[in-house]
Protein backbone atom coordinates (compact mmCIF):
# COMPACT_ATOMS: atom_id res chain seq x y z
CA UNK A 1 0.00 0.00 0.00
CA UNK A 2 2.94 2.75 0.71
CA UNK A 3 4.38 1.94 -2.71
CA UNK A 4 1.45 2.42 -4.34
CA UNK A 5 0.89 5.70 -2.00
CA UNK A 6 4.27 6.94 -3.21
CA UNK A 7 3.88 6.13 -6.83
CA UNK A 8 0.53 7.89 -7.15
CA UNK A 9 2.43 10.72 -5.35
CA UNK A 10 5.02 10.76 -7.81
CA UNK A 11 3.25 10.85 -10.60
CA UNK A 12 1.03 13.53 -9.16
CA UNK A 13 3.74 15.75 -8.95
CA UNK A 14 4.74 15.16 -12.45
CA UNK A 15 1.79 15.94 -13.83
CA UNK A 16 1.90 19.21 -11.95
CA UNK A 17 4.65 20.38 -12.93
CA UNK A 18 4.22 19.76 -16.49
CA UNK A 19 1.38 21.82 -16.53
CA UNK A 20 2.30 24.30 -13.35
CA UNK A 21 1.77 27.81 -15.51
CA UNK A 22 -1.84 27.04 -15.74
CA UNK A 23 -2.26 26.76 -11.93
CA UNK A 24 0.54 29.64 -11.27
CA UNK A 25 -0.69 33.02 -11.07
CA UNK A 26 1.03 35.15 -13.77
CA UNK A 27 2.24 39.06 -13.07
CA UNK A 28 0.19 41.58 -14.96
CA UNK A 29 1.98 43.97 -16.58
CA UNK A 30 0.54 47.21 -16.61
CA UNK A 31 1.23 50.12 -19.46
CA UNK A 32 4.24 51.94 -17.90
CA UNK A 33 5.52 48.22 -17.86
CA UNK A 34 4.69 47.52 -21.06
CA UNK A 35 6.24 50.88 -22.46
CA UNK A 36 10.27 49.13 -22.03
CA UNK A 37 9.27 47.35 -24.64
CA UNK A 38 8.88 50.39 -26.77
CA UNK A 39 11.23 52.20 -28.95
CA UNK A 40 11.25 55.33 -26.91
CA UNK A 41 13.80 56.76 -29.35
CA UNK A 42 12.83 55.62 -32.90
CA UNK A 43 16.42 54.01 -32.82
CA UNK A 44 15.94 52.32 -36.03
CA UNK A 45 14.36 54.60 -38.00
CA UNK A 46 16.39 56.57 -40.17
CA UNK A 47 15.63 60.18 -40.19
CA UNK A 48 15.96 63.96 -40.94
CA UNK A 49 14.98 66.26 -38.36
CA UNK A 50 14.92 69.76 -38.01
CA UNK A 51 15.31 72.31 -34.97
CA UNK A 52 14.45 75.73 -34.09
CA UNK A 53 14.85 77.26 -30.98
CA UNK A 54 13.54 80.10 -29.57
CA UNK A 55 16.53 82.29 -27.16
CA UNK A 56 15.72 84.48 -24.86
CA UNK A 57 18.68 85.35 -23.78
CA UNK A 58 21.06 88.47 -22.01
CA UNK A 59 25.09 89.36 -21.15
CA UNK A 60 27.26 89.67 -18.49
CA UNK A 61 30.12 91.37 -18.41
CA UNK A 62 32.63 93.05 -15.85
CA UNK A 63 34.98 96.06 -16.59
CA UNK A 64 32.27 98.46 -18.47
CA UNK A 65 32.18 100.51 -15.80
CA UNK A 66 31.77 104.45 -17.20
CA UNK A 67 30.77 106.44 -14.22
CA UNK A 68 31.17 107.09 -10.44
CA UNK A 69 28.06 108.64 -8.35
CA UNK A 70 29.83 110.62 -5.28
CA UNK A 71 27.14 109.21 -2.38
CA UNK A 72 29.93 111.22 0.21
CA UNK A 73 31.98 114.36 0.32
CA UNK A 74 35.08 113.92 -1.12
CA UNK A 75 37.89 113.45 1.54
CA UNK A 76 39.69 117.02 0.59
CA UNK A 77 38.29 119.98 -1.66
CA UNK A 78 42.34 121.22 -2.40
CA UNK A 79 44.45 117.65 -2.16
CA UNK A 80 43.89 114.68 -4.80
CA UNK A 81 41.97 112.02 -3.53
CA UNK A 82 40.26 108.76 -5.24
CA UNK A 83 37.42 107.15 -5.81
CA UNK A 84 33.86 107.84 -3.49
CA UNK A 85 31.11 106.44 -4.33
CA UNK A 86 29.21 103.72 -6.23
CA UNK A 87 30.18 102.72 -9.86
CA UNK A 88 27.28 102.71 -12.60
CA UNK A 89 28.14 99.81 -15.58
CA UNK A 90 26.96 99.00 -18.85
CA UNK A 91 24.11 96.66 -18.44
CA UNK A 92 22.73 94.72 -21.22
CA UNK A 93 18.61 93.86 -21.35
CA UNK A 94 17.20 90.62 -22.35
CA UNK A 95 16.28 90.30 -25.81
CA UNK A 96 15.23 87.36 -28.31
CA UNK A 97 17.55 85.04 -30.69
CA UNK A 98 17.33 82.01 -32.59
CA UNK A 99 19.34 78.94 -33.62
CA UNK A 100 17.86 76.28 -35.92
CA UNK A 101 19.64 73.01 -36.65
CA UNK A 102 19.25 70.65 -39.61
CA UNK A 103 20.25 67.06 -39.65
CA UNK A 104 20.39 63.46 -40.69
CA UNK A 105 20.65 60.44 -38.05
CA UNK A 106 21.50 57.26 -40.23
CA UNK A 107 20.23 54.23 -38.71
CA UNK A 108 20.98 51.37 -37.51
CA UNK A 109 24.20 52.78 -37.14
CA UNK A 110 23.46 55.18 -34.83
CA UNK A 111 24.92 58.08 -36.12
CA UNK A 112 23.95 61.76 -36.23
CA UNK A 113 25.39 64.71 -38.83
CA UNK A 114 24.13 67.83 -37.94
CA UNK A 115 24.55 71.81 -39.18
CA UNK A 116 23.41 74.44 -36.84
CA UNK A 117 23.54 78.20 -36.86
CA UNK A 118 22.92 80.91 -33.55
CA UNK A 119 22.02 84.09 -33.89
CA UNK A 120 21.70 86.79 -31.41
CA UNK A 121 21.66 90.51 -31.09
CA UNK A 122 21.97 92.01 -27.49
CA UNK A 123 21.81 95.46 -25.95
CA UNK A 124 21.21 97.91 -23.32
CA UNK A 125 21.43 101.19 -22.61
CA UNK A 126 21.82 103.10 -19.32
CA UNK A 127 22.11 106.56 -17.49
CA UNK A 128 23.36 108.79 -14.61
CA UNK A 129 22.56 111.94 -13.40
CA UNK A 130 24.81 114.26 -11.12
CA UNK A 131 24.04 114.16 -7.37
CA UNK A 132 22.08 117.36 -6.06
CA UNK A 133 24.18 118.04 -3.32
CA UNK A 134 27.17 120.51 -4.45
CA UNK A 135 29.71 118.96 -2.25
CA UNK A 136 28.79 115.76 -3.97
CA UNK A 137 29.90 115.24 -7.75
CA UNK A 138 29.54 112.36 -10.74
CA UNK A 139 32.43 111.51 -12.58
CA UNK A 140 33.90 109.37 -15.66
CA UNK A 141 36.01 106.62 -15.63
CA UNK A 142 37.19 107.44 -19.12
CA UNK A 143 39.05 111.08 -19.45
CA UNK A 144 36.31 113.51 -18.86
CA UNK A 145 36.00 116.62 -21.62
CA UNK A 146 37.75 119.21 -20.04
CA UNK A 147 41.28 117.84 -20.26
CA UNK A 148 43.45 120.43 -18.27
CA UNK A 149 40.92 121.59 -16.09
CA UNK A 150 39.03 119.14 -13.90
CA UNK A 151 35.44 119.88 -14.70
CA UNK A 152 32.75 117.28 -13.01
CA UNK A 153 29.80 115.76 -15.16
CA UNK A 154 26.21 116.84 -15.31
CA UNK A 155 25.51 113.45 -16.65
CA UNK A 156 26.34 110.21 -18.46
CA UNK A 157 25.23 107.71 -20.93
CA UNK A 158 26.12 104.12 -21.80
CA UNK A 159 24.88 102.16 -24.96
CA UNK A 160 26.29 98.85 -25.55
CA UNK A 161 25.70 96.01 -28.19
CA UNK A 162 26.50 92.75 -28.37
CA UNK A 163 26.42 90.45 -31.69
CA UNK A 164 26.91 86.85 -31.88
CA UNK A 165 26.85 84.85 -34.99
CA UNK A 166 27.70 80.61 -34.21
CA UNK A 167 27.91 78.15 -36.67
CA UNK A 168 28.43 74.39 -35.88
CA UNK A 169 28.87 70.99 -38.11
CA UNK A 170 28.63 68.55 -35.50
CA UNK A 171 28.74 64.40 -35.59
CA UNK A 172 27.79 62.70 -32.94
CA UNK A 173 27.14 58.52 -31.85
CA UNK A 174 24.12 57.85 -30.13
CA UNK A 175 24.18 55.13 -27.27
CA UNK A 176 21.51 53.73 -25.23
CA UNK A 177 22.58 52.33 -22.29
CA UNK A 178 18.96 51.31 -21.49
CA UNK A 179 15.74 51.53 -23.09
CA UNK A 180 14.56 54.75 -21.05
CA UNK A 181 18.47 56.61 -21.80
CA UNK A 182 19.97 58.23 -25.21
CA UNK A 183 23.21 59.35 -24.73
CA UNK A 184 24.62 61.70 -28.23
CA UNK A 185 28.34 62.07 -27.65
CA UNK A 186 30.22 63.51 -30.49
CA UNK A 187 32.08 66.90 -31.71
CA UNK A 188 32.81 68.65 -34.92
CA UNK A 189 33.95 72.20 -36.18
CA UNK A 190 32.57 75.10 -34.72
CA UNK A 191 33.03 79.24 -35.92
CA UNK A 192 32.47 82.25 -34.35
CA UNK A 193 31.39 85.86 -35.44
CA UNK A 194 31.25 88.15 -32.21
CA UNK A 195 31.37 91.85 -32.34
CA UNK A 196 30.50 94.13 -29.10
CA UNK A 197 30.67 98.02 -29.54
CA UNK A 198 30.38 100.06 -26.28
CA UNK A 199 29.84 103.56 -26.76
CA UNK A 200 29.36 106.56 -23.92
CA UNK A 201 28.90 110.20 -23.86
CA UNK A 202 29.48 112.20 -21.38
CA UNK A 203 28.55 115.86 -20.87
CA UNK A 204 29.80 118.07 -18.00
CA UNK A 205 28.40 120.98 -15.92
CA UNK A 206 29.86 123.75 -18.23
CA UNK A 207 27.96 121.69 -21.14
CA UNK A 208 31.50 120.46 -22.93
CA UNK A 209 30.70 117.20 -24.58
CA UNK A 210 33.04 113.75 -25.29
CA UNK A 211 32.41 110.93 -26.88
CA UNK A 212 33.97 107.48 -26.09
CA UNK A 213 33.59 104.46 -28.42
CA UNK A 214 35.29 100.82 -28.21
CA UNK A 215 35.14 97.90 -30.17
CA UNK A 216 36.42 94.38 -30.00
CA UNK A 217 35.60 91.73 -32.31
CA UNK A 218 36.46 88.02 -32.68
CA UNK A 219 36.25 86.21 -36.11
CA UNK A 220 37.37 82.61 -35.10
CA UNK A 221 36.75 78.51 -36.09
CA UNK A 222 37.85 75.93 -33.83
CA UNK A 223 37.21 72.24 -32.94
CA UNK A 224 33.85 71.19 -30.31
CA UNK A 225 33.19 67.96 -28.20
CA UNK A 226 30.12 67.44 -26.13
CA UNK A 227 27.19 65.45 -24.66
CA UNK A 228 23.86 65.58 -25.09
CA UNK A 229 21.24 63.40 -22.57
CA UNK A 230 17.25 62.22 -22.79
CA UNK A 231 16.02 60.52 -20.04
CA UNK A 232 12.57 59.19 -20.04
CA UNK A 233 10.40 59.65 -17.07
CA UNK A 234 7.48 58.93 -17.59
CA UNK A 235 4.08 59.87 -19.14
CA UNK A 236 6.00 61.41 -22.24
CA UNK A 237 8.10 63.20 -20.42
CA UNK A 238 12.24 63.82 -20.45
CA UNK A 239 14.92 64.96 -18.60
CA UNK A 240 17.04 66.70 -21.45
CA UNK A 241 20.18 68.33 -20.83
CA UNK A 242 23.71 68.87 -22.19
CA UNK A 243 27.30 69.98 -22.50
CA UNK A 244 29.83 71.09 -24.65
CA UNK A 245 33.18 72.23 -24.89
CA UNK A 246 35.24 74.11 -27.66
CA UNK A 247 38.78 75.92 -28.71
CA UNK A 248 39.28 78.14 -30.91
CA UNK A 249 41.42 80.32 -32.73
CA UNK A 250 41.37 83.26 -34.79
CA UNK A 251 41.52 87.13 -35.25
CA UNK A 252 40.84 89.78 -32.65
CA UNK A 253 40.58 93.07 -33.12
CA UNK A 254 40.13 95.86 -30.02
CA UNK A 255 39.66 99.98 -30.80
CA UNK A 256 39.35 103.12 -28.45
CA UNK A 257 38.03 106.05 -29.75
CA UNK A 258 37.57 109.29 -27.80
CA UNK A 259 36.27 113.20 -29.49
CA UNK A 260 35.97 116.13 -26.90
CA UNK A 261 34.83 119.62 -28.28
CA UNK A 262 35.63 121.22 -25.05
CA UNK A 263 38.12 124.01 -26.03
CA UNK A 264 41.80 123.30 -25.16
CA UNK A 265 44.61 125.76 -26.10
CA UNK A 266 46.81 124.30 -28.16
CA UNK A 267 44.37 121.10 -28.97
CA UNK A 268 42.95 120.44 -32.73
CA UNK A 269 39.04 119.41 -31.61
CA UNK A 270 38.61 118.34 -35.78
CA UNK A 271 41.34 115.29 -34.32
CA UNK A 272 40.62 112.32 -32.09
CA UNK A 273 42.08 112.43 -27.96
CA UNK A 274 42.04 108.84 -28.32
CA UNK A 275 42.76 106.38 -31.27
CA UNK A 276 44.05 102.82 -30.28
CA UNK A 277 43.71 100.11 -32.14
CA UNK A 278 45.03 96.25 -31.40
CA UNK A 279 44.89 92.76 -33.15
CA UNK A 280 46.23 89.84 -32.40
CA UNK A 281 45.45 86.08 -33.06
CA UNK A 282 44.46 84.56 -30.26
CA UNK A 283 42.87 81.50 -28.45
CA UNK A 284 39.71 81.22 -26.33
CA UNK A 285 37.85 78.48 -24.76
CA UNK A 286 34.31 78.26 -24.21
CA UNK A 287 32.06 76.28 -22.54
CA UNK A 288 28.34 75.78 -22.85
CA UNK A 289 25.61 73.99 -20.41
CA UNK A 290 21.53 73.41 -20.90
CA UNK A 291 19.25 72.14 -18.73
CA UNK A 292 15.13 70.96 -19.28
CA UNK A 293 12.30 69.04 -19.37
CA UNK A 294 11.20 67.85 -23.02
CA UNK A 295 7.74 66.03 -24.45
CA UNK A 296 8.77 63.74 -26.93
CA UNK A 297 5.73 61.67 -28.81
CA UNK A 298 6.02 59.72 -31.69
CA UNK A 299 3.34 59.44 -34.60
CA UNK A 300 2.94 57.43 -37.52
CA UNK A 301 5.38 59.22 -39.61
CA UNK A 302 6.87 61.92 -37.40
CA UNK A 303 8.43 62.09 -33.83
CA UNK A 304 7.54 65.10 -32.11
CA UNK A 305 9.52 67.03 -29.32
CA UNK A 306 9.19 70.26 -27.09
CA UNK A 307 11.89 71.94 -24.93
CA UNK A 308 12.21 74.04 -22.37
CA UNK A 309 15.23 75.08 -20.31
CA UNK A 310 17.54 77.14 -18.71
CA UNK A 311 21.12 77.67 -20.90
CA UNK A 312 24.49 79.30 -19.97
CA UNK A 313 27.70 80.00 -22.49
CA UNK A 314 30.63 81.39 -21.04
CA UNK A 315 33.11 82.98 -23.56
CA UNK A 316 36.95 83.38 -21.91
CA UNK A 317 40.20 85.93 -23.09
CA UNK A 318 38.16 87.95 -25.28
CA UNK A 319 36.37 90.77 -23.26
CA UNK A 320 38.90 93.85 -23.23
CA UNK A 321 39.07 97.35 -22.43
CA UNK A 322 42.47 99.33 -23.34
CA UNK A 323 43.12 102.40 -21.60
CA UNK A 324 46.61 104.77 -21.52
CA UNK A 325 47.68 107.20 -18.99
CA UNK A 326 47.44 110.84 -19.75
CA UNK A 327 51.14 112.86 -20.84
CA UNK A 328 52.42 114.98 -23.14
CA UNK A 329 52.77 113.67 -26.86
CA UNK A 330 56.17 112.50 -26.50
CA UNK A 331 55.85 110.69 -23.53
CA UNK A 332 55.53 107.16 -22.87
CA UNK A 333 51.74 105.78 -21.93
CA UNK A 334 51.39 102.98 -19.75
CA UNK A 335 48.75 100.58 -20.92
CA UNK A 336 45.78 99.19 -18.68
CA UNK A 337 44.04 96.69 -20.06
CA UNK A 338 40.42 95.38 -17.92
CA UNK A 339 39.19 92.04 -18.69
CA UNK A 340 36.75 89.70 -18.17
CA UNK A 341 34.07 86.46 -18.98
CA UNK A 342 31.71 87.41 -21.56
CA UNK A 343 28.44 85.02 -20.05
CA UNK A 344 25.41 84.47 -22.14
CA UNK A 345 22.37 83.30 -20.29
CA UNK A 346 18.50 82.38 -20.48
CA UNK A 347 15.44 80.88 -21.60
CA UNK A 348 15.39 78.11 -24.39
CA UNK A 349 12.76 76.79 -26.07
CA UNK A 350 12.44 74.70 -28.89
CA UNK A 351 10.50 72.41 -31.15
CA UNK A 352 12.18 69.62 -33.40
CA UNK A 353 10.79 67.43 -36.09
CA UNK A 354 11.86 63.90 -36.84
CA UNK A 355 10.81 62.66 -40.35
Amino acid sequence: MSKFITATFLLGLAAFSLHADKYIPQPQVDAEDDEEDLDLFNKNDQVFYLTADFLYWTVNEGAVDYALKMKHPAWSTTVYDCGVGHYHNAEFDWNPGLRVAFGFFRAPHFWDSTIQYTYLSLDGDDEVHAPDSSDKFLLGTWQEPSIRTPIALKHAKSHIVFNYNLLDFMFSRRFFPNPHLRLNVGGGITGVDIKQVWKVRYEDLSNNHSHIRNTWSYLAAGLRFGLHVDWFLGYDLYLTGGMSTALLSGRYTNRSFQKTDALTPGADNSISFRNTHFHDTRLAPTIQMLAGISWQKTYESVRATLFAGYELTEWFNLHQIYRTTLGAPTAGKNTYINDSAVALQGLTVSGNLDF
